[in-house]
């Protein structure tokens, strides 16, 4: 944990203005929490801090040419989600899982590149952010079809399917069975009436 006031970091000729201005506004942050003893909220300005240094050392070391009397061999820098990346992901996933956006969007959110986010998110999740929005989609119909007696239709939209047709087809994919099949059974093992409204 951070008990000291945070020096402005350095100016440096490799990097833009704007990110010595984002370096040195978190810096500010960090301080001004510390200041008032709100050490979640400077810890959290530290951990953007440290990902935007991560950020631009990986892409200085990318673009370092190697000299002849070096290995060629391109130096990589490697970190993981932190846990306040983490966070916002999870809760822009959840209050956005109906909607339609990009990997861009996604990443935007954390303030990375495409492909740097791209590598992070497949290395904590174990899949690519397209597969874990489905994966995450699967599994709101799932709790749906238990929990509500909502018509496949309905649930389709609400899981962020583009119709019932679309989660059928992505349904009977993964889980091998039908949505209507798959609900029954669940329900049943569940303690819930078996009997649904109709299915649209």
């Amino acid at each position: 944990m951070y008990d000291a006031p945070f020096d402005t970091p350095p100016a440096h000729d490799g990097l833009p203005d704007a990110a010595l201005s984002r370096m040195s506004r978190l810096a500010g942050d960090a301080e001004a929490a510390l200041a008032v003893n709100d050490r979640a909220s400077a810890q959290e300005a530290m951990d953007r801090l440290a990902v935007l240094i991560g950020t631009f050392m990986a892409r200085g070391a990318e673009a370092e040419t190697p000299s002849p009397q070096r290995p060629k061999h391109r130096i990589e820098v490697r970190r993981c989600l932190t846990s306040w990346e983490i966070r916002r992901l999870e809760a822009f996933l959840d209050a956005n899982i109906d909607k339609s956006f990009d990997v861009a969007t996604l990443a935007a959110q954390i303030d990375l590149s495409v492909g740097y986010f791209g590598k992070l998110f497949c290395a904590h999740y174990g899949r690519t952010p397209k597969k874990h929005l489905l994966h995450l989609r699967m599994e709101r119909a799932k709790r749906l079809m238990v929990e509500t007696d909502e018509t496949l239709a309905a649930i389709a939209y609400t899981a962020g399917f583009c119709d019932q047709s679309h989660l059928t087809r992505m349904f009977s994919s993964f889980m091998g069975q039908t949505p209507t099949a798959w609900r029954r059974l669940a329900r049943q093992a569940a303690g819930r009436p078996a009997r649904l409204v109709r299915a649209c």
